[in-house]
């Protein structure tokens, strides 16, 4: 039965009972929501009607905070994710900036947080429906923020949408994801849906599916995720299915396309094929699909969107614009089918020249994913000795992780390129290629081409890491090929006229590696085990495994050179 959702305007005005559960894994709920918000509310009181940045990972913080400011009319802005140089560029927009757990900034605004003498909850407040809900700041690829305003009659016209399409779907599912609540899609699907069906969501989205997979029950909850995430979830089948009480999965998936053999691979193990959902933070929602077979790729558009090509690419006009009556250039190309529905075929702006030959980086992307040792690829462009100049990052399988070591990187790199010749010359393919067991993503599952040129630069010096000469997927993690430089400087003083490197060094550059391996900031917590063989010494090259043991939870490191074992051992991290 679709449900009669609340505007959100009328957030603030319409009331729960007191213990109406708004929150699940942990529990919480309507009261401590406006208690919690009425203390955020007082040490934001001096700000009133300006723009303030939410900064946390916590999504029942984060609706607490954003009533504390819709009631003082202040403009929340999200923010994409928390890196210095992201909230670098928000300090001269915003006022100040709420957060329970930035601890790590030291810029020039003003860190609040709640004030725990106000013990009365927050008032019922009201609002107009024209006026901003919050402020977003794409990512973007350029590494410029871009601001995208929306309001709340824009944002109750989406939800609308979602309860009308799928609501009899989720019924009164608890929303999961591994998309967080700073990206639209998170924000919508997530946390502003069930707040206003009246539906629980979890306070943080959950990077891992072990995570999400230990901690709820999936036969109550609908699961908001990304393709990224999507290709790795089938392996978790039998782990689902025995504890899944026979209901069926609910599946939503943004942020890119799901590649089609993915989808069906997920509906043959789950009996569910994931919806997907295609738009961005610029348009909202524009089409849906779900792929059940391989002719089923075609996206259906939203009610009341309105579609058309100029050029090949890709207009719409819809109640999700701010002026919903202009058309928005999505800089998609795709095809309209006779019965509305059409077919993506990539970005307008991933055409490029490479010599004379234009090239399509979308097509070369789609094409290595269709290598039997490639999960997922990734084609960057960056400027080298005043040329332009091709990267391609490929996340590989299994199987390639054993042929890599078998046969060695340039024997993989000659069969993709055999793959690749039919419809690439070999002059236009990418001149640096780096294979790596995961791309690296942000907490929405999505890619920043920054981060991913960043893999072809040259590592920084530093005295914490040696050089890394070259990086090889292995089964269950990684190998890096590593030299210790003469003059490492972590190895002075250790012992007189005997330079070594100190094993909490070591355990220093495992820690590391780990939080890249696993795009976390993580720290070491336990260490079961450790064995100190022979020394490290400056000069020397080093092979370093570090591997993820899933039965124990724990994380395996050997430092050898050849048959030459240096240390082993066993860590956990938090």
């Amino acid at each position: 039965m679709i449900r009669e959702i609340i505007p959100l305007d009328q957030i603030g005005s319409v009331r729960f009972s007191e213990d109406h559960i708004i929150c699940n894994y942990p529990l919480r709920t309507y009261s401590e929501l406006l208690l919690l918000s009425a203390q955020i509310r007082k040490n934001l009181k001096k700000y009133s009607t300006r723009k303030i940045l939410i900064v946390t990972d916590d999504s029942f913080e984060f609706v607490a905070t954003l009533f504390a400011c819709w009631s003082l009319k202040c403009i929340p802005v999200i923010a994409p994710d928390k890196l210095p140089h992201t909230i670098k560029q928000l300090e001269d927009v915003v006022a100040c900036i709420v957060s329970n757990s930035f601890n790590e900034y030291t810029g020039k605004l003003r860190l609040l947080w709640k004030d725990c003498e106000e013990t009365e909850p927050i008032k019922p407040f009201f609002i107009d429906s024209t006026t901003s809900a919050f402020e977003l700041f794409t990512s973007g690829t350029t590494g410029i923020r871009k601001s995208i305003p929306k309001t709340f009659r824009q944002i109750s016209n989406e939800l609308n949408v979602l309860e009308m399409l799928w609501g009899e779907k989720i019924e009164d599912r608890i929303s999961i994801g591994t998309v967080s609540h700073q990206h639209i899609y998170g924000l919508l699907f997530r946390l502003l849906w069930p707040l206003c069906r009246g539906t629980p969501f979890t306070s943080r989205a959950s990077f891992y599916w072990e995570e999400i997979i230990s901690n709820v029950n999936l036969s109550l909850c609908f699961i908001i995720s990304s393709p990224t995430h999507l290709n790795h979830f089938s392996s978790f089948h039998d782990y689902i299915t025995k504890n899944n009480e026979g209901k069926k999965l609910v599946l939503f998936s943004s942020g890119g396309p799901l590649n089609n053999a993915v989808s069906i691979d997920i509906l043959k193990s789950f009996g569910c094929a994931p919806i997907e959902v295609y738009g961005s933070t610029e348009t909202g929602g524009i089409a849906y699909r779900q792929q059940t077979s391989e002719k089923d790729q075609a996206w259906n558009v939203f009610p009341d969107v309105l579609h058309r090509t100029v050029a090949g690419t890709l207009q719409v006009q819809s109640p999700f614009l701010l002026g919903n009556n202009l058309w928005q250039d999505t800089g998609d190309l795709v095809t309209i089918m006779e019965n509305g529905q059409f077919r993506l075929h990539g970005r307008s702006d991933r055409m490029i020249k490479v010599g004379e030959k234009r090239l399509s980086l979308d097509r070369l992307e789609l094409l290595l994913q269709e290598h039997k040792y490639i999960n997922e690829s990734a084609i960057v462009t960056f400027p080298q000795n005043g040329r332009l100049i091709l990267g391609a990052i490929i996340e590989v399988n299994e199987v390639a992780c054993e042929d890599l070591h078998v046969n060695g990187k340039e024997s993989l790199l000659e069969d993709i390129k055999l793959h690749l010749k039919n419809e690439f010359v070999l002059d236009s393919l990418p001149r640096k290629w780096r294979f790596l067991r995961k791309l690296p993503v942000d907490d929405q599952g999505k890619r920043n081409h920054l981060k991913l040129t960043e893999l072809f630069q040259p590592s920084p010096k530093t005295v914490r890491t040696p050089a890394i000469i070259e990086t090889i997927p292995i089964t269950g993690g990684e190998r890096y090929l590593m030299t210790i430089p003469n003059d490492y400087e972590l190895c002075e003083g250790h012992f007189r006229n005997f330079k070594v490197v100190p094993g909490v060094c070591q355990l220093d550059w495992v820690e590391m590696l780990i939080c890249g391996m696993s795009n976390k900031n993580l720290k070491i917590n336990n260490i079961p085990k450790i064995k100190f063989h022979r020394f490290i010494r400056p000069g020397q090259t080093i092979t370093l495994d570090i591997l993820y043991n899933e039965n124990k939870n724990n994380w395996i490191f050997n430092i050898y050179n050849g048959t030459v074992k240096f240390t082993s051992g066993r860590i956990m991290v938090i």
